[in-house]
């Protein structure tokens, strides 16, 4: 018998088919959620080094992924003005008050170049910031204590003394997510990387939405952020 073939472009299109749509009946804030990120714009004049940050259109990706997905805890590396941080944060308050039970949110980020204060609380989610240090030794500090994301958004290059470290923070149920994966860019390079894990074996990368899907959700700038899901959560009804 010959199998059905779903290759990696048509699971992608209908996992983020699946996220935006659920992210939908939440339309009436993404104004609320756009705002913050204007706002958090002006944490450009504290920065060290000054880079690029993300377009509405992945903040809003974040946001569905984490409303969706109703993570407990989430490691970033690369917190910058936290437009990132942030709306990944809404997303994980919107999720929570769908809780029977409520758990204790928490979102570890850290920046190597800067230092920029974003807050230690946003929509009661805990925000721990590793100001000036590597992914490396955020990583280090979280299996001190014991700590395991259910989210780790990547929004930088991981070098080797990340995988010293970063796989003791997992569990299998851990989603990474890829910000710039495009050509060369740094997400591509870090899928390759973690793929190169034995213990990536049982995941799957999900691609970017394309640019039909996101206008579809009322979304009109690219986003290049890539998932790598482990098949566990993957499933057929």
């Amino acid at each position: 018998m010959t199998p059905i073939n779903i290759n990696r472009y048509r699971l992608s299109r209908v996992v983020w088919d699946s996220l935006l749509d659920h992210a939908s009946q939440y339309d009436s804030h993404k104004t609320f959620l756009r705002d913050t990120m204007i706002r958090h714009e002006d944490l450009r004049e504290h920065a060290d080094y000054n880079t690029g940050s993300i377009p509405f259109s992945s903040a809003w990706c974040n946001f569905a992924i984490t409303n969706y997905f109703n993570p407990d805890v989430i490691a970033e590396v690369g917190t910058f003005i936290g437009k990132s941080t942030m709306s990944l944060a809404y997303g994980m308050f919107r999720a929570s008050q769908r809780d029977i039970v409520s758990t204790q949110k928490a979102i570890y980020t850290c920046d190597m170049s800067n230092d920029i204060d974003i807050g230690g609380k946003a929509w009661q989610i805990n925000i721990e910031q590793y100001k000036k240090k590597s992914s490396a030794e955020m990583f280090c500090d979280m299996r001190t204590k014991n700590i395991h994301a259910d989210i780790i958004n990547i929004d930088g290059r991981l070098g080797a003394e990340d995988f010293d470290v970063v796989f003791d923070v997992v569990t299998e149920r851990t989603i990474f997510l890829l910000d710039d994966f495009e050509g060369t860019e740094k997400g591509v390079a870090n899928a390759f990387n973690l793929f190169t894990q034995p213990s990536m074996r049982k995941h799957t990368l999900i691609y970017p939405p394309e640019r039909d899907l996101l206008t579809k959700h009322g979304l009109s700038e690219p986003c290049f952020t890539a998932m790598i899901v482990p098949t566990i959560l993957i499933e057929f009804h």
